[in-house]
């Protein structure tokens, strides 16, 4: 059995992207909805 939350980048690392590990730019998933949300099937929308 494996860890049941993991930490998601909304901005990923590295290049292209360049997005910063702070936990701003974290989210909270499964790893189920991790994988979904690195595949792009389905985004956040932010609000600001």
């Amino acid at each position: 059995s494996g860890p049941i939350a993991i930490g998601a980048h909304i901005k990923p690392l590295g290049r292209p992207h360049s997005g910063p590990d702070v936990k701003e730019n974290l989210l909270c998933l499964c790893p189920n909805h991790h994988d979904q949300f690195d595949a792009l099937a389905f985004s956040i929308e932010p609000s600001t």
